[in-house]
C-alpha cells in the first residue's frame, strides 16, 4: 500500500493534513485536535451510530471538527455521497463553506491531483468530479428543501436557533435516504430547555 493510499484510508492522517483559517486569520494546520474534536472524530467513525447530538461549547472548535471529518468522508468516498449542511444563518452558512474550500485550497497538490473538486461558490457546494460525491450547504428557513438531490448525511448547525424548527426539519427528513451510509449529525450551543433542540 502506498503512502497515499495510506492516508485516504486513515481518517486521522488525512484530517491532521488539513489546513484552514484560524479566528485570527492565519492558516494552520488541524494536526493537534483538542480532546473534545478528537472524542467527537472518533463517534464519526463509527458505522453504527446514526444519529450523533452534540451540546457545543464555545471555543473548541467542534463544527471545525465536524466539517473536517465531513470533508474526509466525502473526499474518500467511491460513489456519490451526498451531505447536507444546514446552518441557523446565512453568516454561519457562508463560514462553514469557507471551511470546506480552505481545505480543499490548501489540501497537499499529490491529494487534489487523486480527486480534485468541483466548487460553485454562489450555490455553495463542493463536488467531487471522480466521484460525484457532494457536500451542499443551506440555511435554514420555511422552505427548506433539497435542491432535488437526495442525501445520505444531515449535518443542523446550531439546531436551537432555527427559525421554524419543526417545519423545516420536516423537509429536510424527505430528502434523507435510509441506508448504510446515512448519518445524522446536530450541533447546537443550547438556548434553554424546551425547544426543539432540546427534545432531540
Amino acid at each position: 500500500m502506498n503512502q497515499l493510499q495510506e492516508i485516504l484510508q486513515d481518517r486521522r492522517k488525512f484530517i491532521a493534513r488539513l489546513r484552514f483559517e484560524d479566528a485570527s486569520a492565519n492558516i494552520v494546520n488541524f494536526n493537534q485536535p483538542f480532546a473534545e474534536q478528537r472524542s467527537l472524530i472518533n463517534a464519526f467513525a463509527n458505522p453504527k451510530v446514526k444519529t450523533i447530538v452534540v451540546l457545543k461549547p464555545r471555543q473548541i472548535g467542534i463544527s471545525t471538527a465536524n466539517c473536517a471529518d465531513t470533508f474526509y468522508e466525502t473526499f474518500s468516498a467511491k460513489k456519490p455521497l451526498r451531505s447536507l449542511i444546514v446552518a441557523d444563518h446565512s453568516k454561519t452558512t457562508k463560514s462553514l463553506f469557507g471551511k470546506f474550500v480552505g481545505f480543499y485550497e490548501h489540501l497537499p497538490q499529490q491529494l487534489k491531483t487523486v480527486n480534485s473538486f468541483r466548487m460553485n461558490r454562489v450555490d455553495k457546494t463542493l463536488i467531487s468530479q471522480r466521484t460525484g460525491a457532494l457536500i451542499d450547504h443551506m440555511t435554514a428557513r420555511g422552505d427548506t428543501h433539497g435542491r432535488g438531490w437526495t442525501y445520505q448525511r444531515l449535518i443542523a448547525e446550531e439546531l436551537a436557533f432555527w427559525m421554524h424548527p419543526e417545519e423545516v426539519w420536516g423537509g429536510l427528513r424527505s430528502t434523507l435516504h435510509d441506508g448504510p451510509d446515512s448519518k445524522i449529525i446536530i450541533i447546537s450551543t443550547p438556548n434553554g430547555p424546551g425547544d426543539f433542540y432540546h427534545s432531540r
